[in-house]
């Protein structure tokens, strides 16, 4: 039997040493599989965890890693804990390009629980910088947000059509 078999999974007493194991790892699908095990730990993580998200997010930084972290772990970690909305913001103002594209995105998947001062904040802080990934961030973050509140976020595109860069405008209007 497995360390990860279905019947261990249970028994690991402390699985973010496990995560940090399989993540200094080089291969890709060693973190997919540390993902995958946050996951399965949905149920025990504390708002102590936020500080392995932090490590795990400037460690081995990848976009698609990242992105899981933001939506699926940040986002419903700080759902759970709301003082960590602090550490969001921190995080924008990190030099840490991927960490401040989780402060963006981290509320990916709040709908109509997405708090619009940070988000609106966190948007503004980043809204000159010539980052691809960042620029990507703002757009996407602002698309997800318009199935929940499209006024918002036209007015928003609209306030700062002067300092948005056209990869976010563009991502923030697909759909309309």
């Amino acid at each position: 039997m497995t360390l990860l078999s279905k019947d261990n999974l249970a028994s690991i007493s402390n699985w973010q040493e496990l995560v940090k194991e399989l993540w200094n790892e080089e291969e890709r699908e060693m973190h997919y599989l540390a993902l995958g095990l946050i996951d399965k730990f949905k149920k025990q993580w504390t708002a102590n965890d936020i500080e392995l998200m932090e490590w795990l997010v400037i460690n081995k930084s990848c976009w698609d890693s990242v992105d899981h972290l933001a939506a699926n772990v940040i986002g419903p970690l700080v759902l759970k804990y709301p003082e960590l909305h602090n550490d969001m913001i921190a995080w924008n103002k990190s030099e840490n390009m991927w960490i401040q594209r989780c402060s963006i995105l981290y509320q990916l998947k709040y709908r109509m629980n997405t708090r619009t001062d940070i988000l609106e904040s966190t948007i503004l802080n980043c809204i000159d910088s010539k980052e691809f990934f960042l620029r990507k961030a703002i757009g996407w973050s602002l698309r997800e947000y318009a199935k929940y509140n499209s006024k918002w976020v036209l007015d928003f595109v609209a306030q700062n059509k002067d300092q948005l860069s056209g990869l976010s405008t563009r991502e923030a209007l697909k759909h309309f």
